[in-house]
């Protein structure tokens, strides 16, 4: 779909909104080290793709094998929605407050991953 035009950002964004409170209660941990390293299982696990921390300042997550564009072609814009929205829901949900989550690497940008920065 996306390579015919079809904009399927704002299904995918709905769908991280529907399991945000769901995969919250798996992961939560009052310590941030936990819940990231609660957050990276429960990817794998879940076959999202393999993550990993890659900055603590500004929290920088990286994904390998990402389930959503790592087969897509090149699109020229970052294609991982329903990632954005899962972590942006997470993040928000741990801070108590509205966080935003930019994608700034993605496979189908070119990049050899995807690349989330939590602000």
């Amino acid at each position: 779909m996306l390579i015919q035009g079809v904009d399927i950002d704002p299904i995918l964004h709905e769908a991280g909104l529907k399991v945000k409170k769901a995969l919250y209660e798996k992961v939560k941990d009052s310590d941030m080290g936990n819940f990231l390293e609660n957050i990276t299982t429960s990817w794998e696990t879940h076959s999202l793709g393999s993550m990993e921390v890659k900055n603590l300042q500004p929290l920088t997550i990286g994904v390998q094998d990402c389930f959503e564009c790592s087969g897509l072609p090149y699109l020229s814009r970052p294609a991982c929605a329903f990632d954005s929205e899962i972590l942006e829901s997470l993040f928000s949900l741990y801070n108590q407050e509205e966080v935003k989550v930019m994608e700034t690497e993605c496979y189908a940008l070119g990049d050899k991953q995807c690349r989330f920065v939590i602000e």
